[in-house]
């Protein structure tokens, strides 16, 4: 296993992290509802702090559950949800007193030839309409902009939901759908966003889109009436089929 230590100030005590290859038999698959046979690299992340109970190792990977008075508790989720997107899976071992030890599993990948520039899918071109885009993560929202405006669409970039409301506010006449993330800084959910927006506008469309617990999410946003959900990290076909079925359909 590669490790690389680091000193941890919060914990005052060691991090490692180290990566290895690793192959799972049928034995090894079933101590874990999530896990396969095959073979798979596994990141490792251990620390030397206070460790967890029985109690909170339950429920870790819930969004929103935090033991911190100041935390959103959407750190692990994010990894849970990352790691089933791509196939793979997270263990913990964890003790009071003795520190804990993440065990990130994710499908070993045979190296091939550079992938070249993909274009888009024929069907997913000649998108018409105006879309606000609201993401924090600056790599995702330029990719998914270039993409949108590529096809044809008129984007509107926004950086969370403050800055949402703020472009609402401006162009709130010339928007055909509000594409957002689920979860932001400073506030506004896409949830809210799209409650907030459609009680002036009905005829809004919305795809919310996010990364962690998909089942979850999923889940909340398809209560909502006209609201479709995108999980991530998404293929350009998958997100232009999406916008193009929401404004397509009636309002």
């Amino acid at each position: 296993m590669r490790q690389r230590p680091r000193r941890d100030d919060a914990a005052r005590g060691r991090l490692t992290i180290g990566t290895e290859r690793v192959t799972i038999d049928e034995g090894a698959a079933k101590t874990n509802l999530d896990a396969r046979p095959g073979n798979f690299v596994r990141l490792v992340v251990e620390d030397e702090g206070s460790g967890m109970d029985a109690a909170v190792l339950q429920h870790i990977f819930e969004p929103f559950f935090t033991t911190k008075e100041m935390g959103t508790g959407l750190g692990l989720a994010t990894v849970y949800g990352i790691a089933k997107q791509h196939h793979g899976w997270v263990e913990v071992r964890s003790e009071i007193g003795k520190g804990s030890a993440f065990m990130v599993y994710l499908p070993e990948v045979q190296r091939g030839p550079a992938p070249k520039t993909a274009a888009a899918p024929a069907g997913a071109t000649g998108g018409h309409g105006c879309i606000l885009l609201v993401e924090d993560e600056i790599a995702v929202r330029t990719a998914a902009s270039r993409m949108l405006k590529r096809i044809g669409y008129r984007v509107l970039e926004a950086v969370d939901g403050e800055d949402a409301i703020r472009v609402w506010s401006e162009h709130s006449q010339e928007i055909d759908l509000l594409f957002s993330d689920m979860v932001m800084p400073k506030g506004h959910s896409g949830l809210e966003l799209a409650a907030r927006f459609k009680a002036e506008r009905p005829q809004l469309k919305v795809v919310i889109t996010s990364g962690y617990s998909v089942d979850l999410t999923k889940e909340r946003v398809l209560d909502v009436p006209g609201v479709a959900f995108l999980p991530k990290p998404y293929p350009f076909d998958g997100l232009a089929d999406v916008l193009r079925r929401s404004l397509n359909e009636a309002t």
